[in-house]
């Protein structure tokens, strides 16, 4: 059986392959469950494709080996990570309507760049097909009109003429469509359907043709359109407890950008290559083409070099000094205006260092609690070490069923900075496992001072390890 196993690529090599695919598939949903369904879609497309010209085109002998591998592939993703599936408590698992829609201009402003280039390859891809609607359309008139010399045009285009008479029809009736129902559907659902719809005649073009890179061309054209339906989708659909659509709405449009990047990447890099510069035989046209492309790329250029400058000028100033990868750079100068006071963060950065350089594993290190959207937080973000209780709508959303446990952590927190009940805070820092804490400039603003000083009377108990003129950090010493 092995000559039959080998027709259908279960290879010892097809196999690795697969598994391995599994494996990143099912990392994702450790590591960011949004991005599971995405790129399962598109690797089990790939699967699918792969069987397919494998096989030399569509049968129940390719639908069976898409299956069997496909469920290689899940089966892989899913004992690999068995111990988490097992363990792992989901509160939200339901999707529900949308509470709104994306304008168009909105979609445009974010992949306005590669939808330009997508369909300009699109367009490309169905100039003949275009021009044989034309020759057609023209062939019939004037045929209906007793100008019999156009019946064999007429012939002769009908076959290849025909499909695309009904692509465009059914983008003519999508348009009629999106004018009627856009205040329901919203402008950018018609207006990717439209796409779709040239995407799926470029398919069917380049299916059946020879063409070497046709492989490469399905493989993109499926990517767009999973991105595609990842935009309407958002656009009907939320997930259960999300705020409005917010998380749904940024966590796929991060895919989606990619999926379009990676897309439209290839389609300039095919319509750049030689074979295509024909295509641009009117120098008018190249030219206006050409200066919209670069138009765009300086448009879509800007956030990177302006854009951390003016989220940099929002909150802190000055400025840094230059433009830089670290992203703890602009604390040396910044400073951050609590309403309860100014904090230097240049202080925090040198603690925060030291912690860096100084203490390894994940011990559990203590700070103090804010409202949301403060400096809170900041040496659990910055060090990565596990704190008691983490940034509280986070934690809330991420526990939903334990929220009470949430709120009771803070408390604790809370105490441990303000009383002055020695006994009472370490059994809390016990309780918790507290290795060390940490005071700072935010905490002397947001506790009393005797409830900060009394950590310096607790000799017995911890230690000073790290000093600077704003910060402490205490080694809690469990006997």
């Amino acid at each position: 059986y092995a000559g039959k196993f080998q027709r259908f690529g279960w290879t010892a090599l097809e196999i690795s392959r697969l598994a391995v695919l599994g494996l990143l598939i099912g990392c994702l949903m450790v590591t960011n469950t949004w991005d599971y369904p995405t790129y399962l879609l598109v690797g089990l497309g790939a699967v699918f494709l792969s069987s397919y010209f494998r096989n030399g085109g569509l049968g129940v002998i390719v639908l069976l080996d898409t299956f069997l591998k496909s469920g290689l592939v899940l089966m892989v993703g899913y004992l690999a990570f068995l111990p988490y599936h097992l363990n792992y408590e989901a509160f939200f698992k339901s999707i529900v309507w949308t509470t709104n829609q994306t304008p168009l201009w909105q979609f445009l402003e974010i992949s306005g760049l590669f939808i330009f280039i997508i369909v300009s390859f699109l367009l490309i891809e169905l100039r003949g097909r275009l021009f044989s609607l034309m020759v057609i359309t023209r062939a019939k008139v004037f045929t209906s009109i007793g100008y019999s010399d156009y019946s064999e045009t007429n012939k002769r285009f009908t076959a290849e003429g025909i499909l695309s008479i009904w692509c465009l029809l059914g983008l003519l009736v999508i348009s009629i469509i999106s004018i009627i129902f856009s205040t329901w559907t919203g402008s950018t659902i018609m207006f990717l359907l439209a796409i779709l719809g040239l995407v799926l005649m470029v398919a069917v073009r380049i299916i059946g043709s020879s063409r070497p890179e046709k492989r490469q061309m399905m493989f993109v054209g499926m990517i767009i359109s999973v991105a595609i339906m990842l935009v309407i989708g958002v656009d009907i659909f939320r997930l259960e407890g999300d705020v409005g659509r917010m998380n749904s709405v940024f966590k796929f449009y991060l895919q989606i950008w990619v999926l379009f990047a990676v897309a439209a990447s290839y389609m300039l890099w095919a319509m750049m290559q030689t074979r295509w510069v024909h295509l641009y035989k009117l120098v008018t046209l190249k030219r206006v083409w050409t200066s919209l492309l670069a138009a765009l790329m300086i448009g879509a250029s800007i956030y990177t070099f302006m854009g951390t400058h003016d989220r940099i000028r929002d909150r802190f100033a000055p400025l840094p000094d230059k433009m830089t990868l670290d992203g703890m750079a602009y604390m040396d100068k910044a400073v951050y205006i609590d309403p309860n006071g100014p904090i230097e963060l240049s202080y925090d950065k040198k603690a925060i260092e030291w912690i860096h350089n100084n203490i390894s594993g994940s011990p559990i290190l203590m700070e103090g609690m804010t409202p949301m959207y403060r400096w809170g937080g900041r040496v659990s973000i910055y060090t990565g070490l596990p704190s008691v209780v983490g940034w509280k709508w986070h934690q809330e959303q991420q526990r939903w069923k334990y929220r009470h446990e949430v709120k009771n952590r803070i408390s604790d927190v809370n105490y441990i900075y303000r009383s002055l009940n020695t006994a009472q805070v370490l059994y809390l820092l016990r309780k918790y496992g507290v290795e060390y804490i940490y005071v700072g400039a935010l905490e002397r603003l947001y506790y009393p001072e005797d409830g900060i000083e009394k950590f310096n009377e607790m000799t017995d108990d911890m230690d000073v390890i790290y000093a600077n003129k704003d910060v402490l950090i205490y080694k809690v010493r469990y006997k």
